[in-house]
């Protein structure tokens, strides 16, 4: 039971700790340039 609950708490921490260490990307608007006409072949 001490190593189920152990397990948990363990768990619970790397849940934790990965949402935290999420970084705000992206942080500005990001432009996608493409190389070709609307309406041309690739379209």
């Amino acid at each position: 039971m001490k190593f189920l609950k152990w397990m948990l708490g363990c768990l619970g921490a790397l849940a934790c700790s990965a949402v935290l260490a999420q970084a705000a990307f992206p942080s500005k608007p990001v432009n996608i340039v493409v190389p070709f006409p609307p309406g041309g072949a690739a379209d």
